[in-house]
């Protein structure tokens, strides 16, 4: 699916996923996915999403912030964000990423 969002190219792609009760019993399960090509000062700034995030910078350079910390995250990256705290990441240059929402009984863990 293609998305309409402030910064991300529209070549940039989504998928959903709805678990049923029995995934959900599991130990992961996806919730949403995506290659994103972002642009100069794409940004998301969140007090709390239900969910946890992985996410890999295949391009370009940005950054993560929380619990009161700066981490830069540049080709290559790969960083695991607990979304049920605030977090804010983005970049000021371009950036391309996979990333992925998941959740499950051992997320946490």
């Amino acid at each position: 699916m293609k998305i309409r969002e402030n910064g991300v190219s529209p070549e940039s792609e989504i998928y959903f996923h709805t678990p049923s009760d029995q995934a959900r019993q599991l130990f992961f399960y996806p919730l949403c996915t995506g290659r994103f090509f972002c642009r100069r000062n794409y940004c998301v700034h969140r007090t709390s999403y239900d969910s946890f995030l992985a996410l890999y910078v295949v391009q370009g350079r940005g950054y993560l912030e929380q619990s009161g910390e700066r981490l830069p995250l540049k080709s290559g990256s790969f960083v695991l964000i607990d979304c049920y705290l605030p977090h804010h990441y983005g970049t000021d240059d371009e950036w391309d990423i996979y990333w992925l929402h998941f959740d499950g009984l051992l997320a946490r863990r």
